[in-house]
């Protein structure tokens, strides 16, 4: 009898101001439990809990609540905390929850409809925090932030603890006011158990002196996932963009971009003419945080998700990139997973591509939602601050043509030109490493068609080669026309190598295909035009390797006349 006189008096100690109303019965069942079944016991204070603290009878039948405005320590020995009810949290003060919350034994110890019914301040988690797989989270007043931790962590959502919604329905987290506020929401980690279509938000963010309090996002899952516990947050971003160049949309210069790529056309809806628009942009700018999203386990998945930043953190005056086509093309945004722009459904190869001067996805704007994903990660905003819209050239034509099989003749044209200094012709041989080989002066400013030619005889038979124009303007901003390719046929055509090593020291040599036995005369000339040596050989017909002898020639560079059958053939050789 001692001990229970003991218990009660403890009790009543903690209901202050006599607020204790009960429309069932409230009674001690035991020395070690406190029994509510059905109460409404208002505790102005804090609740202590070391014995037991039972809010239901077995059946579950009635239910009890519990109101408080101080701290709830539930630090159990024997017996645990059991509840069917609600646990409010109230008043004006911040709170602190802590002890055992993490169900250690079935649905004890952890909350069952946690209500936050306060004007201000914080409700602060101490560990993990449980909500009941048949109960529910309400913010139930104007104010009231649940932390995951027992003080905020400056400019970042990533805290230690997390607080746990296990039913899961969408509807077990309610009376934030998505997706925007600086009163009502969870600063730090939320859980969320999911296990149906629909969509689930995640209400989370930072303290709100940091950003805009709430940073939400939102998932939209298009079928229903196997169940799993998904913990969502907001940090500081530790992932760059899967590649920093993005092809968009339309006409890169005169070719449609997307059947330029893509046999399919993924842009099929950019067609016509070149539209002065450049639609090729460097990702320059990116939010500061990212988004996680991070599943205790996933199998089959498709969802959508979508980002709610608000001013504060979403700061950057994005710049629409080319010509809008359709309506697919009015964002200047683009949400990427794991780095990369739209996530599995960026538009081309699974890897990347390499185009003109770019190497990178092409992909509608995405705004601030990405669908159909399969997976989970890190999601994060990016975008272009230079909209790069107006081309100093409209190139109408750029082609290649094989003159007599003998070597290369290039021709485009322009149908416009703003600033336009010039073009570089640039080539390789494997399509990946382009050098300059010629430079070719532009117009400056034209509103006619104008027309321009570069002949590239330093070609062999039987080998690819790969061109493209580096146009410069005359403030030095660079676009690149699409690549143009070609060969010389190597049956019976007379073909000269070009000079390697080069430049040389002493001794250099030349590839000449004959397609029949021929002399051959070679003259060096210096720049002055003066001929410095004349050589003669007698090729044999197929391929003849030739020394040239360059140890008696001063430092300078020359040209080599090649005399073959009343044609002439020029290259080039620099003796250091």
């Amino acid at each position: 009898m001692r001990h229970w006189f003991t218990y009660i008096f403890s009790v009543c100690i903690c209901f202050i101001n006599g607020r204790m109303f009960s429309q069932n019965e409230l009674y001690i069942k035991s020395v070690d439990q406190f029994y509510n079944n059905g109460a409404l016991i208002y505790v102005n204070g804090e609740i202590n809990n070391n014995n037991g603290l039972v809010t239901n009878n077995t059946t579950g039948i009635y239910t009890g609540i519990i109101e408080l405005t101080g701290n709830w320590n539930n630090t159990i020995t024997s017996a645990n905390y059991v509840s069917t009810g609600i646990e409010r949290f109230s008043g004006t003060a911040n709170q602190l929850i802590t002890g055992t919350w993490n169900g250690t034994s079935g649905n004890t110890n952890q909350f069952y409809n946690l209500k936050i019914n306060k004007t201000t301040g914080y409700v602060s988690l101490a560990q993990d925090t449980y909500v009941n797989g048949a109960g529910a989270v309400a913010f139930e007043s104007s104010g009231g932030i649940i932390r995951t931790a027992t003080v905020s962590s400056s400019n970042t959502g990533d805290y230690t603890y997390i607080l746990y919604v296990q039913n899961p329905s969408t509807a077990a987290l309610t009376g934030y006011n998505f997706p925007s506020g600086t009163t009502k929401y969870i600063e730090g980690k939320l859980k969320r158990q999911v296990n149906s279509a629909g969509t689930y938000e995640f209400p989370v963010g930072f303290q709100p002196a940091d950003k805009d309090g709430m940073e939400p996002y939102k998932i939209k899952f298009n079928s229903a996932p196997a169940s799993t516990g998904i913990v969502g947050y907001i940090r500081p971003a530790a992932t760059a963009a899967y590649f920093s160049d993005l092809i968009t949309n339309g006409d890169i210069l005169f070719y449609d971009i997307g059947a330029y790529i893509s046999p399919n056309n993924n842009f099929s809806q950019c067609t016509g003419g070149a539209d002065g628009h450049d639609d090729a942009a460097q990702i320059n700018m990116a939010l500061t945080h990212e988004w996680m999203v991070t599943p205790d386990a996933i199998s089959s998945v498709d969802y959508d998700m979508t980002v709610f930043p608000g001013p504060l953190l979403d700061n950057i005056s994005y710049a629409a990139i080319g010509s809008a086509c359709n309506s697919l093309y009015t964002q200047a945004k683009y949400l990427a997973r794991d780095g990369r722009i739209g996530g599995d459904q960026s538009v081309g190869p699974t890897t990347n591509f390499s185009f003109p001067g770019v190497t990178g996805l092409y992909q509608a704007p995405t705004g601030n939602t990405i669908k159909n994903q399969t997976g989970f990660s890190r999601f994060r905003l990016f975008g272009a601050t230079d909209n790069n819209t107006t081309l100093p050239v409209e190139l109408m034509q750029f082609a290649i043509t094989a003159v007599n099989n003998q070597y290369f003749l290039l021709n485009w044209a322009t149908a416009s030109e703003n600033n336009n200094a010039g073009f570089e012709v640039e080539r390789c041989d494997d399509s990946l490493h382009f050098s300059k080989i010629g430079w070719v002066q532009g117009h400056g400013n034209s509103s006619m068609i104008e027309r321009y030619q570069f002949d590239d005889k330093d070609v062999v038979v039987e080998k690819n080669y790969y061109y493209r124009l580096k146009q410069i303007d005359k403030e030095g901003k660079i676009t690149y026309s699409r690549i143009v390719t070609s060969r010389l046929r190597g049956e019976n055509i007379f073909s000269i190598s070009p000079v390697y090593p080069n430049p040389v020291n002493d001794e250099a040599s030349i590839d000449i295909y004959a397609p029949e036995p021929e002399i051959i005369k070679i003259e060096f000339i210096d720049i002055l035009g003066q001929q410095m040596q004349q050589l003669e050989y007698q090729l044999s017909q197929g391929w003849n390797k030739i020394k040239l002898e360059a140890g008696s020639l001063a430092a300078g560079t020359y040209v080599l006349n090649f005399n073959y059958k009343e044609q002439q053939y020029t290259k080039r050789l620099v003796k250091k």
